[in-house]
């Protein structure tokens, strides 16, 4: 028994349908500075190059000034940049900026960067604050 010439574009089409769906976050992406580390991918959204997803948002556009928007097929994601919101600063004593994506199934009920801020950075704090405490804890060894 042979396959068929409908089971083969069945075939086909599930390949391209899985690739699709395997090119989607399944999570947050996230990028942001530790206290004296630059700027990288603290979470990957379930994808091996992030930086892909990234650049579709827009989010590597160092010109982009927008603070949320959404993007997508169906504009079912969202893009998201803000100012850490409990104040923490580099070691130069800037600010800290956080970069998201938000995948569909976080997305929605979120319409601005204030609903981010609520709703998804507590999703994303305590991993973040353990790295900047312990990027911190390395950079006072060093000065020691």
């Amino acid at each position: 028994m042979g396959v068929s010439v409908t089971n083969a574009v069945n075939s086909d089409q599930a390949k391209v349908f899985a690739k699709e769906v395997m090119s989607q976050p399944t999570g947050i992406i996230h990028q942001a500075k530790g206290f004296r580390e630059d700027f990288h991918f603290r979470l990957n959204g379930g994808l091996k190059q992030p930086s892909r997803e990234f650049d579709a948002a827009g989010l590597l556009n160092p010109y982009e000034n927008r603070k949320f928007w959404r993007y997508g097929k169906d504009d079912e994601k969202i893009a998201a940049r803000f100012v850490n919101p409990e104040g923490k600063l580099d070691a130069f004593g800037r600010p800290l900026h956080h970069s998201l994506v938000v995948p569909k199934h976080l997305a929605k009920g979120i319409n601005n960067i204030d609903d981010v801020v609520e709703k998804i950075w507590p999703l994303i704090k305590k991993e973040h604050q353990a790295y900047y405490e312990e990027d911190k804890a390395r950079e006072m060894r060093f000065r020691a």
